[in-house]
Formats: structure tokens, sequence, C-alpha cells
């Protein structure tokens, strides 16, 4: 019969500890994204849903006597809608812009939550961590800002926000 001394515990501690993580890593390695092979379809019955149902957001539309800066937060807001649609976000536009306006063209992420302001007569939009994805959802790099241009805010006679804003 062979007894350890305090000198083999003290080995075999390491020793244990060591081969637990060496195989935690090679059984990590081993867990993956696939990068081949089929793809599986599943049914809507297969996905777990709640009594609830999902959430629910629906933004307010432009508000009578809104400030510009609250026009264009009204706007940001509506386009988190849940579920996801965009005809209370075109209400804050301009009838030219709402036209014009394709949102399925260009995504826009951000890293926080754009605070808009009011400065003079300008709304400044900053937004932090800004990166642009196509209408595939394909990654097209950070978003530069851009020159000011013709504002296409609602406004009260609804050629601009030059004359303030309009609301319905």
């Amino acid at each position: 019969m062979s007894r350890r001394t305090t000198r083999d515990r003290g080995v075999a501690l390491p020793s244990a500890v060591l081969l637990v993580l060496l195989a935690s890593l090679v059984l990590a390695g081993c867990a993956g994204m696939p990068t081949s092979g089929p793809v599986h379809q599943i049914g809507s019955s297969a996905v777990a849903t709640s009594d609830q149902g999902p959430p629910n957001y629906d933004p307010l539309p432009p508000q009578q006597d809104a400030s510009r800066a609250e026009i264009v937060r009204g706007f940001i807001n509506a386009m988190v809608a849940i579920p996801s649609q965009t005809r209370t976000a075109k209400l804050f536009l301009t009838d030219d812009a709402a036209e014009r306006w394709n949102p399925q063209q260009e995504t826009i992420t951000y890293a926080e939550p754009p605070t808009p302001r009011g400065v003079g007569g300008d709304v400044v939009v900053r937004l932090v961590g800004a990166d642009r994805l196509d209408a595939r959802g394909a990654w097209q790099g950070c978003r530069r800002p851009r020159a000011p241009s013709a504002s296409p805010w609602r406004s009260r006679t609804g050629s601009g926000a030059s004359s303030g804003p309009r609301t319905r």
C-alpha cells in the first residue's frame, strides 16, 4: 500500500485542474457555427410562443404644436415600431420626401439612442457608432456625416421645416 505525501497532493490538484481545463477547451473547439450542410426550415408551429404574444409598440403620429426637435424625435421613435412598419414614420416627412423615401434601400444602425436637439432654426441629430447596412443587411461601413441639405421634415405649410413643424 502506498501513501501519498503532501507534496504528491500538491502536484495532483494542479494536474487535475489542468486536465479539466484542457478537456473544456477541446470540447469548446468542437462547438461552433456550422459553415456548410443542409438548411432545415421549420414551420411556425415549432416556434415557442408565450400566452401574451409578442411585444407591441405603436408609436404616436406627429402631435399638434410639436417643435422641430419633437418632429425628428417622433420620426426616430416611429422607426422602432413593433411589429415593424413605416406608416407612422412617413407621417413625419414632407409629401415629397415620403414619396421618395425607400426604407428598404438602406438601414442605419447606431450604438446609442439619438437625441435630436434644436440649434437655432435647425435640428441636430448625432448618431454614435452609426453603421450602414444595404437592402440585404450586409454591412456597408461606417456612416459618414452628410452636409446639411433641404429638410425632409413636415412643416405647417408642408414645404419643409423652414416654417415650423406641421402636424396632422
